[in-house]
């Protein structure tokens, strides 16, 4: 009988398993005495961390990056550092958290942060904490927000063009990839939530709404524009959920606008048209890229792009990509090149990021009420 043999090259096996290297590799989530977290050991079995000899006291505030309900972005610098090295320091009140029942998810942020590994999601320096705050040491990621790349880039009466909106839109693809592969959900995809690297590239930041979910989970939380039907209508949800709002986040960026929302409209009606799935794409768009929207913009959640049989391979392999010379091989390891870096003149340079405060008197968030022994008690480790 004829026998028929197939070759599967390394590069046809990692796109589906990920990085081969790491297999029989173990880097388990540990914890040294002073609560820093730590991803892998090194060769004569001490803790390494990336950050392993910051501390909270040798950090130099600069520049407010932002301000959010919980607490404060910094950039900062380390005292003993001569290579002008900074980083961005995320301080997020205790009190604020226990009383918005927020303490899990900022737990679980910083758990996240610690173990996943790719470079187009942040990742985790080092953490700290005192009294009143927890800290999350970060890298700066100088390029701002994609929702500013847009703001500043975007045509007159259209969003970027194509090719530009299509490299993006794989950054974040690749980013799913590697959430969806450990069964993580992100949840709260949005312009705001990607930022762009020293290299051009995007990069997820913010994993207060990240979790596992290995079935259907029915919190309802998220942005209210990228919100998909079924969190709407509390019928549970996966992972699928970061799929529709790609497909919200490519359709920003072509036409410059949201899909569903109209000036003077209330959430209600804001929600109706999500469920309804009430938009219109332009004429000028093209049809590949409105088959690539449709196709992720589906109602069902099982007929979604991305959520197939063939899962986030299906988005990848979308004729859009092909269109606009998107090589996912070459971008996983950087080698392409982005259509815009940002202009960085020094490790201190924040002229990308909008809403840049003047130093204030205190690294963190003071709150007047104090926190009891038991309170802090769920912090421990951090």
């Amino acid at each position: 009988d004829a026998l028929t043999t197939w070759i599967l090259s390394r590069d046809d096996i990692e796109d589906v398993l990920g990085d081969l290297g790491r297999l029989g590799q173990v880097k388990p989530f540990l914890r040294d005495a002073n609560g820093t977290h730590n991803s892998q050991m090194s060769p004569g079995g001490g803790l390494v961390t990336r950050a392993s000899k910051v501390k909270l006291s040798d950090l130099r505030q600069h520049k407010l990056l932002g301000q959010g309900s919980f607490g404060k972005v910094w950039l900062v610098s380390h005292n003993g550092n001569k290579d002008g090295t900074v980083h961005a320091l995320k301080s997020i009140n205790k009190r604020r958290l226990l009383d918005s029942h927020q303490v899990e998810s900022v737990i679980r942020e910083k758990e996240l942060l610690g173990v996943l590994n790719s470079p187009f999601i942040l990742h985790l320096d080092a953490s700290f904490q005192d009294a009143e705050n927890v800290y999350l040491l970060l890298p700066v990621i100088p390029g701002g927000e994609l929702y500013s790349f847009l703001r500043n880039h975007k045509r007159h009466d259209r969003g970027v063009p194509p090719p530009i909106a299509a490299f993006h839109i794989a950054c974040v693809v690749e980013a799913l990839r590697h959430f969806h592969q450990r069964q993580i959900a992100y949840r709260d995809l949005k312009l705001e939530n990607v930022l762009i690297d020293a290299m051009g590239f995007g990069k997820i930041v913010d994993l207060g709404f990240a979790k596992i979910v290995s079935d259907k989970t029915y919190t309802f939380l998220g942005t209210p524009e990228y919100l998909a039907p079924e969190v709407i209508m509390a019928r549970g949800h996966n992972k699928a959920v970061d799929y529709w709002s790609l497909g919200v986040m490519c359709y920003e960026l072509l036409v410059g606008m949201s899909p569903f929302y109209l000036d003077g409209s209330t959430q209600v009606e804001l929600f109706k048209r999500i469920v309804l799935r009430k938009f219109k794409i332009p004429d000028y768009v093209e049809p590949t890229a409105a088959a690539f929207l449709h196709a992720l913009l589906q109602r069902h959640p099982d007929n979604r792009l991305g959520n197939l049989r063939r899962g986030n391979l299906d988005v990848r392999d979308h004729s859009w990509f092909l269109e606009n010379n998107i090589d996912f091989r070459a971008l996983q390891k950087k080698q392409m090149e982005a259509p815009w870096k940002p202009n960085v003149k020094t490790p201190l340079d924040s002229s990308n990021f909008e809403n840049v405060w003047a130093i204030p008197t205190s690294l963190g968030v003071a709150h007047s009420k104090r926190l009891t022994a038991e309170e802090q008690q769920m912090f421990k480790g951090f």
